[in-house]
């Protein structure tokens, strides 16, 4: 009787153990952790729960980057219908950063004083329009249109359709499309109709029906850089060398003759269009025309910044070590040392950016200098010093470094840790920019496996 009961209890303990065991599990790997939608869910309570900024664009887009359009629509009408209109001030850069974020630029005029449905509507039909969903662009459009848009949101959605149709060969429904913009807004010339329609034909393989297009609507009060640069773009990618060189030195001309530029801006821009051609000799030379040693280090390190932001680590690492060639044969000065810093993190070289930074007496600069080393402390696995040196960046910055943590930690499989770091982050608006890096790391990393080829039967 008494080795019974023995076996019932001993049964027992194993019983509510394995449930323990099981609860535990569950709560550091709940369903559906290994999907962005969980994680974004995550972020969007956190963020209704926020006061400051709350940076929706950055959920929107992740949704939309994991192809989940719904749900990003979804998310717009929370955030609309949520949003109490004393926090119009806080949030009203939002919208016109998520459109930034995407490359697609300003969306609205300078003054306006909120963001809108149409704004984030307009967000959603472009990357799917950048992400070859024509169809589901369209369908968005329509959203957008119906949600009282005014001109700058068809401007920039319609544009960005209009070339994704150029992409996918279908030339005449690209054109047929670019007849929505329209001609009359001067101060938004990066979406302007006749410029589209020059990159159009640029797309089509008519250089000259693009270049006799510019010519007719080119002059010193309306340039056509934006124009130039991207047909540069197509013409080097594509390989063709004589037109490619013709376009980048149009570029310049053009670039030169907007009103107030200064010969670093120019140089800047014509090589991030080089590199973005593919031309990364070209890119570093015209770099070198840049005389002032200094000038020419901050701007290499902000284009490596710039390219590895957008996830082209090739030519962010060419810009980066460009900085770190020029620092090497000039003085490093109290203006360029974060920049320094950030550029050895960036290479994977820890030590000599925290030599760098430990130089470094102004607090922004060295708060930036802080954030580029914590990311590359994680991205190496050391995550408790990448933790204790993001813990000295400042604010905003650190919200940032969160992100990328997050972002590495979950393209690592490390979920479970990831998530009882966020639970211990002392605010909603820090767990939420973790939330939203773990989601866009996940994305990231299921961009980068290898598709599975269909099985056919022997």
């Amino acid at each position: 009787m008494k080795r019974r009961k023995r076996i019932i209890a001993i049964a027992i303990v194993f019983v509510l153990a394995g449930i323990a065991e099981t609860i535990y599990f569950t709560r550091r790997n709940p369903a559906g952790i290994e999907t962005p939608e969980w994680w974004l869910a995550g972020a969007m309570r956190e963020f209704e729960s926020a006061t400051g900024n709350a940076c929706w664009r950055l959920i929107v887009e992740a949704y939309v980057r994991a192809g989940n359009v719904e749900q990003a629509k979804a998310a717009v009408e929370r955030i609309i219908s949520n949003r109490p209109p004393s926090r119009v001030s806080q949030v009203m850069d939002s919208a016109r950063d998520l459109l930034s974020d995407v490359g697609i630029g300003s969306p609205t005029p300078v003054g306006r004083q909120s963001f809108s449905k149409a704004d984030l509507l307009a967000a959603i039909a472009r990357v799917q329009a950048r992400n070859g969903d024509i169809r589901g662009a369209l369908a968005t459009a329509e959203e957008v249109v119906a949600s009282g848009a005014q001109a700058w949101h068809l401007v920039g959605t319609y544009s960005a359709i209009a070339r994704a149709q150029a992409r996918a060969g279908d030339y005449d429904k690209a054109m047929e499309t670019a007849k929505n913009l329209r001609e009359d807004y001067p101060q938004y010339g990066n979406n302007n109709r006749s410029q589209l329609i020059a990159i159009l034909h640029a797309e089509k393989g008519d250089v000259a029906a693009a270049r006799a297009t510019l010519e007719a609507i080119e002059s010193p009060s309306y340039p056509s850089y934006y124009a130039l640069r991207n047909i540069a773009i197509i013409l080097g990618k594509r390989g063709d060398r004589e037109n490619y060189q013709t376009f980048i030195r149009l570029t310049e001309e053009s670039l030169s003759r907007r009103a107030g530029s200064k010969p670093r801006w120019v140089l800047t821009n014509v090589s991030r269009t080089q590199a973005r051609a593919g031309d990364l000799e070209g890119a570093s030379a015209t770099m070198d025309r840049i005389v002032d040693a200094e000038v020419r280090l901050t701007e290499c390190a902000e284009l490596g910044w710039w390219f590895d932001a957008v996830g082209n680590r090739e030519v962010s690492q060419m810009y980066y070590r460009l900085a770190v060639d020029i620092a090497e044969k000039n003085e490093i000065t109290p203006e360029t040392a974060a920049w320094v810093a950030n550029a050895h993190a960036a290479l994977g070289n820890i030590e000599a950016a925290m030599a760098v930074a430990e130089g470094i007496t102004d607090a922004a600069q060295e708060s930036y200098a802080n954030h580029s080393i914590a990311v590359a402390l994680a991205k190496v696995g050391d995550f408790e010093a990448a933790k204790a040196c993001a813990e000295k960046i400042m604010r905003v910055r650190m919200l940032m470094a969160y992100r990328q943590i997050a972002k590495v930690l979950a393209k690592a499989d490390r979920l479970s840790e990831l998530l009882t770091w966020i639970g211990g982050l002392p605010t909603p608006q820090e767990r939420a920019h973790a939330y939203i890096g773990a989601a866009q790391g996940i994305i990231e990393k299921k961009a980068q496996e290898p598709k599975r080829q269909p099985q056919t039967p022997d």
